[in-house]
């Protein structure tokens, strides 16, 4: 027994030094760099956040004298020596707001509950010339009326109250400050539930002066994208403002804002694939000369202003000529005068499949102009390409065709005579008894098939009648996973898809009302769908709590026992 539990303790021991290694390069998991370290408040750095070997999103810091007003994400995979490494890059462009040395906090990456982090920065910032930094407005907004020489105030308020679905809405929080506090406060935006929120919030500082009182107002904006049709409620946003000794906490919190989300109209092209804004296309070849079944690379970017991170990818027009294959994709974003812009760009290789003068065929995009109300379909210029060669082609044998025969075979040996070993095989009992086993084997053959065909066809029937209570299990559980809201999301989905016995991921939210609607789900059940999904989306990336994951459990719960009463 001793000996047992000694070799278990080297084994555990041996582990633990072969691990030791791996632990001590945990730095390598996350590394920031900035292209410069030395810059003017008329100018912007950029971030760059690198992630090895996991899939995880990285936490910028608290950014004093910075504010985020462009960002970018990719995924490069590479294959060493058979091994698969997967490296994520994340890109901030960063503007000075004061001068003097600047210091960017550590990055953080969160693994399986485990912290990893960068080092600090430290960037130079010299005075320039421009007073206020891109992005931000030039004037301070005017004060509310309801002022009323407070000591503090705050208030929300959005740049349009009717956009389209997809359209940008800015939200701005303002906190008026007439007084000195005695510690940091604690700014709580909303979940911003309906609405897709992934860009860093903007923040600037400025002083006013209402009523011969001064005031420090500090205004947060959210760039913001509604998802869903309808009213979509911003829930309050609160702000914490710490007491004293004997004093509690304060909380300041600002009026509900309501949208009226207007519904993308019907007539959509073919090629549609969610972009609202205004956008431009184009598309380049890295030659113009090949051969057939040698590929060419054709370069397509679509940049402008809108939400370029979630609309769809465009696909290369085939016509029997050329045979595509998708390569590397690219995302990056800025903000521009409060506005999201940026730029998608795609690398396919092309390959041809016949010779002679071949036209690479025009790419097509369309997007929903909101300024317009109408659909523009983009089109790129189409390429002449010179191909060298001709269609591989395969002819079959002609029948009667004399089989090729090798002439240096040797002739085969005579076999000489076998002698008599008694009674041929034939005569054996045993021989015909074996006549039955592949009988057996074939009636057991057919048999089985005939129960993997019963079983297939009601496969479906059966994961549809167990949907419902693997979900209810699964979301149970779902709010001890690492990223609850993403899990949750999951589970509704694949709940969708086994009772509507096809595939959801791919709709849009009005393809998902569209196929529920054929299956006489109520409009409400819907609507309480599309909430849940939307909120499972930006829960993913705004600052949450447990009672956030706790509401959003019970939700779901409720969506799934709807649902079951119409797609039982």
């Amino acid at each position: 027994m001793k000996r047992k539990i000694a070799i278990i303790l080297m084994t555990l021991l041996t582990l633990g030094l072969l691990a030791a290694p791996a632990l001590a390069q945990s730095g390598d998991v996350v590394t920031a760099t900035v292209d410069r370290n030395s810059v003017t408040t008329d100018e912007t750095i950029v971030l760059s956040v690198v992630v090895n070997g996991v899939n995880a999103r990285p936490e910028l810091p608290t950014l004093t004298g910075f504010n985020v007003v462009g960002s970018s994400q990719s995924t490069q995979i590479s294959v060493i020596n058979g091994d698969m490494r997967v490296q994520g890059v994340h890109q901030f462009r960063l503007q000075p707001t004061q001068t003097g040395t600047l210091t960017i906090e550590p990055v953080t990456v969160t693994v399986n509950g485990q912290s990893f982090s960068s080092q600090p920065i430290q960037v130079q910032v010299g005075q320039g010339s421009a007073p206020a930094a891109p992005g931000q407005p030039a004037e301070p907004a005017p004060a509310p009326s309801t002022l009323n020489g407070q000591n503090l105030f705050v208030e929300a308020a959005v740049d349009k109250t009717n956009p389209y679905q997809g359209e940008q809405v800015t939200y701005t929080f303002r906190f008026y400050q007439a007084v000195n506090l005695p510690g940091q406060v604690s700014y709580r935006p909303p979940a911003f539930t309906g609405l897709w929120n992934d860009v860093e919030p903007m923040q600037q500082s400025y002083n006013v002066n209402v009523d011969g009182r001064a005031y420090l107002v500090t205004e947060v904006s959210h760039i913001l994208f509604p998802t869903v049709a309808g009213e979509v409620m911003i829930e309050p946003t609160k702000l914490i403002i710490p007491g004293g000794l004997w004093q509690a906490d304060t909380t300041l919190q600002t009026p509900p804002v309501t949208l009226d989300v207007q519904p993308l109209p019907a007539g959509a092209p073919l090629n549609f694939k969610g972009a609202v804004g205004k956008f431009a296309l184009s598309a380049t070849v890295d030659k113009q000369d090949a051969k057939v079944g040698e590929p060419i690379t054709l370069n397509v970017e679509i940049n402008g202003q809108g939400n370029v991170g979630s609309m769809g990818d465009p696909t290369p027009a085939n016509d029997g000529n050329w045979r595509a294959f998708a390569s590397d994709s690219g995302t990056y974003t800025e903000v521009v005068n409060g506005r999201l812009r940026g730029a998608k760009s795609y690398e396919w290789l092309m390959s041809p499949t016949n010779g002679g003068q071949l036209m690479l065929p025009a790419v097509e995009y369309s997007y929903f102009d909101p300024d317009t109300g109408g659909y523009e379909t983009l089109s790129s210029e189409p390429v002449v390409v010179n191909v060298e060669g001709t269609a591989v082609t395969y002819t079959p044998e002609q029948p009667g065709t004399p089989p090729v025969v090798n002439s240096e075979l040797r002739p085969m040996k005579a076999v000489t005579a076998v002698k008599d070993a008694g009674p041929q095989l034939v005569q054996q009992p045993f021989f015909w008894l074996l006549w039955l086993l592949p009988l057996g084997l074939v009636l057991g053959q057919v048999a089985h098939d005939k129960r993997q065909a019963h079983l297939l066809a009601t496969a479906d029937e059966r994961r549809s009648s167990q949907a419902s209570q693997k979900a209810e299990k699964a979301l149970k559980q779902a709010g001890k996973h690492d990223d609850p809201f993403a899990e949750i999301g999951r589970i509704l989905i694949t709940y969708l898809e086994e009772k509507l016995h096809t595939s959801v991921r791919g709709l849009t939210s009005d393809g998902r009302t569209a196929l529920l609607k054929t299956h006489g789900v109520s409009d409400r059940t819907i609507a309480n769908v599309e909430i849940c999904l939307a909120q499972a989306e930006a829960g993913r990336f705004a600052p949450t709590s447990r009672s956030n994951v706790d509401d959003l459990l019970q939700r779901t719960l409720a969506v799934v026992e709807k649902l079951e009463k119409y797609l039982a």
